[in-house]
C-alpha cells in the first residue's frame, strides 16, 4: 500500500490505517472484551467458518480538514459485532463494552495525533443472509500531524 507502510522510525504514514492499528491494539488488549468474544476476535474482514461472537471492521472514509499548515482529516468507520444465532443481547453487550472503550479514548496513533474518537452511531440489524443479529458502532474521529 503506498503510503501506508512504515518508515524507518516505525512511523505508518496513513492517518487511516493509524487509527485502525490503534482500535483494534485497544480491543484486542482488554481482558473483559475478548472473554465476552471468547477470544481476541477482532478482524479485519469477516472470516470464513466462524461462528460466535466477533467483531469486524466495516469500511472507512477520511477527509481532509487541514487549515494552513495543520493537517487534520475527519474519519468515520464502522465495527460490526457479529452475534450467535438467536437475540441480539449478547452482541449488544459486547458493543456496549467497546463503546466504553472506545468513545472518547485518547489512543496513541503512530506517527499521528488523535484529537477526538467518538462512538456516533449504533445500529442493529439481522444479516440479510444468515438471519444473525448485528450491532453496528459508527466512529467518528478526528487526526492531526505529529504526535502530543
Amino acid at each position: 500500500m503506498s503510503g501506508a507502510e512504515p518508515g524507518d522510525d516505525g512511523t505508518i504514514f496513513s492517518p487511516v490505517l493509524a487509527l485502525r492499528v490503534a482500535v483494534h491494539a485497544a480491543l484486542a488488549a482488554d481482558a473483559p472484551l475478548v472473554a465476552m468474544l471468547g477470544g481476541a476476535r477482532v478482524y479485519d474482514a469477516a472470516p470464513r467458518g466462524v461462528s460466535g461472537l466477533y467483531v469486524v471492521f466495516d469500511g472507512a472514509t477520511a477527509r481532509d480538514r487541514s487549515a494552513g499548515s495543520q493537517r487534520r482529516e475527519s474519519h468515520e468507520f464502522s465495527l460490526t459485532v457479529w452475534s450467535r444465532p438467536g437475540g441480539p443481547r449478547p452482541a449488544l453487550e459486547v458493543a456496549a463494552r467497546i463503546r466504553a472503550l472506545l468513545d472518547d479514548a485518547d489512543l496513541p496513533l503512530a506517527g499521528h495525533r488523535l484529537v477526538l474518537l467518538r462512538v456516533a452511531r449504533e445500529d442493529v440489524r439481522r444479516d440479510p443472509q444468515s438471519g444473525l443479529p448485528q450491532v453496528r458502532l459508527t466512529l467518528t474521529a478526528i487526526t492531526g500531524n505529529g504526535v502530543t
